[in-house]
């Protein structure tokens, strides 16, 4: 369960091809947990000018 940096664009492809189960914010971060056809179930944790993919939830 190692988190993978990912760019903003990559981070806006994989909620559009997920089911976004829930989403959270705090204090400039973006917290989405998903469903995805190929990671399975993940989590996507946005900041500033990049993102995090944290797969096998």
């Amino acid at each position: 369960m190692e988190p993978h940096k990912i760019s903003l664009q990559e981070l806006a492809d994989i909620i559009k091809a997920s089911i976004v189960i829930s989403t959270a914010s705090h204090t400039g971060i973006l917290i989405h947990i998903i469903a995805h056809p190929i990671f399975g179930k993940a989590a996507t944790i946005q900041v500033d000018d990049g993102a995090l993919l944290v797969r096998d939830l």
